[in-house]
């Protein structure tokens, strides 16, 4: 929103207008995400266990702190997203 709001010099009434807008449609984007997430995360963690096989024991610990990381960006964007649909039945 505040990208938008910059670019294109909107006013207060049009960011009011158009911020549950862009909220409801990242909504959108996540549920689509997260619904296909169980096959993302079956490809990654095949993956995965390929990469390993041609690590050391120490990339290998590595690679976990990755996937770690990465769990964590995707508990974050759940959490959000969660947040995110209850905000905007509050609006309706």
């Amino acid at each position: 929103m505040k990208r938008l709001t910059h670019e294109l010099a909107l006013t207060p009434t049009q960011q009011a207008d158009i911020d549950p807008i862009i909220s409801r449609t990242h909504v959108e984007i996540l549920q689509l995400r997260f619904s296909h997430q169980p096959e993302v995360e079956q490809a990654l963690t095949h993956g995965m266990a390929e990469i390993k096989t041609k690590l050391s024991a120490k990339q290998q610990e590595e690679l976990d702190e990755l996937y770690a990381k990465l769990q964590r960006r995707w508990q974050v964007s759940r959490d959000y997203m969660q947040t995110s649909q209850e905000r905007l039945k509050l609006m309706k």
